[in-house]
């Protein structure tokens, strides 16, 4: 039979650790939050969950304003004209092709 005293306890022989490396304190970052950006909070839809998604991505992507398309020909009409202007789009012949 073999005595309790042939097996040493965890704490039998204290184990020194080598020194762990300091971590480093968080970095403080003063960057542009999605309450800073324009349109943001004119949001066409009472939709909880899609309004907190264009938050968190306008705080990821950290755009120049917001735009929401409600649908509207007024709203299709500043998206296509700014495209336009932009060189994305190029508008047809109005003849050809109407409000294109």
């Amino acid at each position: 039979m073999v005595s309790a005293a042939a097996y040493p306890t965890p704490h039998a022989h204290p184990v020194r650790l080598a020194p762990q490396p300091e971590v480093p304190a968080p970095v403080t970052r003063y960057a542009m939050t999605a309450t800073t950006v324009p349109g943001l909070d004119q949001a066409p839809t009472r939709h909880r969950r899609l309004r907190e998604w264009v938050r968190e991505v306008a705080e990821l992507t950290r755009p120049d304003q917001v735009v929401w398309c409600d649908r509207t020909s007024v709203g299709w009409q500043r998206l296509t004209r700014q495209l336009v202007d932009a060189g994305t789009f190029v508008r047809l012949a109005e003849d050809a092709k109407p409000n294109s």
